[in-house]
């Protein structure tokens, strides 16, 4: 039941961090419900979903209750929907967890921003400023070791102009993450590339987005202000991606980019 979505990867992974937090191996596990590992190991990376009676019998089993369960059971109840939209504030933080998961073990990536640095690439301080402007706080410690790790992802950043004019936590923290922006363009697996205005409508002014690879799934995920949907049906994701090469088409080089990145930071000291 259930194959390989942004849904059953995000059960898969209630399931792994609720064994764990039991201190139980996947074989402890397996004999406790009367599986085997292989499929137990299918069903945390989420190459399948166990069915309802069997998921409530393995919640029960790991402590899961209240909310988080709640949770849990309306993931398998429709895994294969091509669009897990969420707007209640307690689902949008449990799936950008999922996402951040998923983001963790993607092998490509590419970043739509148009109005602010996307928060991969967040320095600590502009995190606190937004969170202490009322935003979402969504930079999680060590999440940006994708980006120089052992494997890192190959990530591609289209970034609207506006965005290296915010001044988010005043000048000083906006030099910081300007400074931060040239030092990651300038890894090996990124490419950063700024669009600017004037260019007439395109699909770069008419919000974020991102497109990632993992897991063999290529997915799409769209945030707003209320809500976000992750979709994974390939013509979806195939309409994000054609987006992409139109705004690549808008964009300066990587080479441009840096250099209008660098003058910015300049002109803030």
């Amino acid at each position: 039941m259930g194959t390989n979505s942004p849904k059953s990867f995000a059960l898969g992974r209630v399931i792994r961090r609720a064994r764990t937090q039991k201190r139980f191996s996947l074989k402890d596990l397996s004999r406790i419900i009367g599986r085997d590992t292989a499929t137990m190991c299918r069903w945390e990376i989420g190459e399948r979903i166990p069915a309802l009676d069997q998921l409530t019998y393995i919640l029960g089993v790991l402590g899961v209750r209240g909310q988080a369960l709640h949770y849990a059971t309306g993931l398998a109840r429709d895994p294969d929907n091509t669009s897990w939209l969420t707007t209640d504030p307690h689902d949008r933080l449990a799936q950008h967890d999922a996402y951040i998961d998923f983001e963790q073990r993607a092998r490509e990536a590419t970043i739509v921003s148009p109005m602010l640095v996307p928060d991969l690439l967040h320095t600590p301080a502009t995190a606190e400023a937004i969170a202490a402007a009322g935003g979402n706080r969504v930079t999680h410690r060590e999440r940006s070791r994708i980006l120089s790790g052992a494997q890192p992802v190959n990530l591609r950043v289209f970034l609207g102009a506006p965005a290296l004019n915010q001044h988010i936590g005043g000048t000083a923290t906006a030099h910081e993450q300007l400074e931060h922006l040239a030092v990651v363009s300038r890894l090996p697996t990124v490419e950063l590339r700024v669009f600017g205005l004037g260019l007439g409508w395109h699909p770069g002014v008419d919000g974020s987005f991102s497109v990632l690879n993992a897991h063999n799934l290529r997915t799409a995920y769209v945030t707003g202000r209320q809500c976000s949907v992750w979709l994974h049906r390939s013509e979806d994701v195939e309409r994000y991606e054609q987006d992409c090469r139109a705004i690549e088409e808008r964009a300066l080089s990587p080479e441009e980019s840096l250099a209008l990145i660098s003058e910015t930071a300049r002109r803030l000291r």
